[in-house]
């Protein structure tokens, strides 16, 4: 999405700051909602909650180690969309650099806000996360909610961290419009400022409700969350594996390539984008222009985020190191399926890369 973002700024006309400023509005909440399910995971959808949910562990402590997580991966997040406001501004605005700074101070205000808002969100999913009287309004409305697809205690996870996002993006917007007034030169009064920072005020109140709710909750939505979870899944068997994985000769590439394509939503056809798109690009007479190279880095994300290195890997390392194999495939690495995966990624990018400087 950051990526997407950054070839939407360099895109931009570098005017008086306008569509700059819609893109930061508009793309900002779009980042933060691409991250959002691996921010929110650690609190209640992580394996270890329901592991770990048996033992004398206080649900305080579970949130609070909930919320370190939280906070490294939004850490992430916070200086990914920074550069990329910071930097794509600077390229496209280079007389204007209070614009790059008035942008990227905008979105950090919106993501501080939202992190909060994200921590409230994780106590109100674990509150409202619960099993309640069938003839109650709360059960009511879980039902409603979820329209029979699920069941109604799922209800608040389906909702809750767009509804975060959302109640960020509007305790930030005084703050984003004084920041636009200051940097137009324009006077701010003393009502702006206190208006802009009053919602700061929720930086104080979120997070110690949530720890509450979130400690009151903890052993009822855990419990429901991944029986719902196990629920959606169905049976626990495998996806048949396609003929053609059965002709590849070495053992430990076919394990590879099946639990990739098990393993990854899609598999097939973000590998055949990234095939394609590169194909197209390089076919066309025309050298590659930045939409189509953003588009590429794009699809390219998509099939190379799955396979980095999963916890499952350490479990068939241990497998494959009692075997007669090489001291790198007993490290479940394998050359064969790295040249598989990732040769038509690395020669489209070299070539796509020498097209556009060359042109």
């Amino acid at each position: 999405m950051a990526v997407a973002w950054f070839g939407l700024f360099l895109r931009s006309a570098p005017d008086d700051g306008t569509q700059a400023r819609a893109l930061a509005f508009l793309g900002g909440p779009v980042l933060l909602l691409a991250g959002i399910h691996d921010r929110l995971t650690g609190y209640l959808h992580a394996p270890e909650r329901r592991r770990l949910a048996p033992l004398p562990i206080a649900a305080e402590r579970h949130f609070d180690v909930a919320v370190r997580r939280h906070l490294r991966r939004f850490a992430y997040t916070l200086v990914v969309g920074t550069l990329t406001v910071a930097v794509a501004t600077a390229l496209r605005s280079a007389g204007h650099p209070r614009l790059g700074v008035e942008l990227a101070a905008s979105w950090i205000w919106l993501a501080t806000l939202a992190v909060t808002c994200e921590i409230a969100a994780a106590g109100f999913s674990a509150e409202y996360g619960r099993r309640f009287d069938p003839t109650s309004p709360a059960h009511r409305t879980q039902a409603l909610l979820t329209g029979g697809l699920s069941t109604p205690e799922a209800a608040v996870h389906l909702y809750a961290p767009a509804l975060a996002i959302g109640a960020a993006v509007a305790l930030a917007m005084p703050g984003q419009l004084t920041l636009t007034r200051w940097a137009d030169g324009r006077p701010l009064t003393d009502t702006q400022i206190v208006v802009s920072l009053a919602p700061a005020a929720v930086f104080l109140i979120a997070p110690p409700l949530a720890r509450r709710g979130y400690a009151r909750a903890f052993w009822e939505a855990v419990a429901w969350l991944h029986e719902t979870i196990k629920t959606i899944a169905g049976p626990a068997r495998p996806d048949p594996t396609p003929g053609w994985v059965a002709a590849i000769r070495s053992p430990v590439t076919r394990i590879l390539v099946a639990r990739t394509l098990r393993a990854t939503p899609f598999a097939r056809v973000r590998y055949l984008g990234v095939v394609g798109l590169g194909t197209y690009l390089l076919a066309r007479p025309d050298p590659p222009a930045v939409p189509g190279l953003v588009g590429f880095g794009v699809v390219t994300l998509a099939w190379l985020l799955p396979l980095r290195r999963r916890p499952a890997d350490a479990g068939l390392a241990r497998m494959l190191a009692v075997l007669p194999l090489s001291p790198a495939l007993r490290r479940a690495i394998d050359w064969r399926f790295r040249l598989l995966a990732l040769g038509p990624v690395v020669l489209l990018s070299a070539a796509l890369a020498w097209r556009w400087s060359s042109s």
